[in-house]
Order: structure tokens, then sequence, then C-alpha cells
């Protein structure tokens, strides 16, 4: 198995912006690694799988769950948008 690489950009639709100087730990392998000023990381993982991400904010830690299949580059949105007044949102991952 080899190790696979994700480029990840991390993103805060409330404010628009990228989550700068973010810690991340991959709970999985208690790695540790930081986003630049742009919210952009190079996260390597051991082998496709599942993984948590774990967020460690000021506010308190928040977990994302990720999907690895191979090296690739992914938007990780941290703070959503509220819908509009009587919108809908809808959430979740298409199949392949």
């Amino acid at each position: 198995m080899f190790a696979v690489t994700l480029k990840l950009r991390f993103y805060n639709a409330k404010t628009e912006t990228g989550e700068k100087n973010l810690t991340v730990m991959v709970f999985e392998t208690k790695k540790f690694f930081q986003t630049d000023g742009e919210g952009n990381v190079n996260i390597e993982f051991p082998n496709a799988g599942e993984y948590t991400l774990r967020l460690l904010r000021e506010t308190g830690p928040t977990d994302i769950k990720i999907s690895v299949s191979g090296d690739e580059t992914r938007t990780v949105y941290t703070e959503r948008k509220a819908p509009p007044k009587g919108g809908i949102t809808v959430e979740g991952e298409r199949e392949k």
C-alpha cells in the first residue's frame, strides 16, 4: 500500500475566507498539520480509507469525516452559510 496525499483547502463559507493557521490533526495517525495563510495544507495519509480530521480551534475542536481514495485536491467547508428563510439545504456525498 502507498501513502495518499490530499491537497486540502479549509474554507469558512460564513466569512468567505480560508481558515488560515488552522491546526488539523488526523485522528487515526495522531499527526498534526497547519494550514497556510489561505487555508491550504497538504495532508499525507498512510493509505486510502476513512479518516477523521480534528480541527483544533480556539472555540473548541471540530471533527470532520473524510473518505480518502487517491491523490487529489479538495475544498473542506468548516462553516456553512445559513440557508435563506424558507430555503432547503441538502447535504451528502454523491455515489461514484
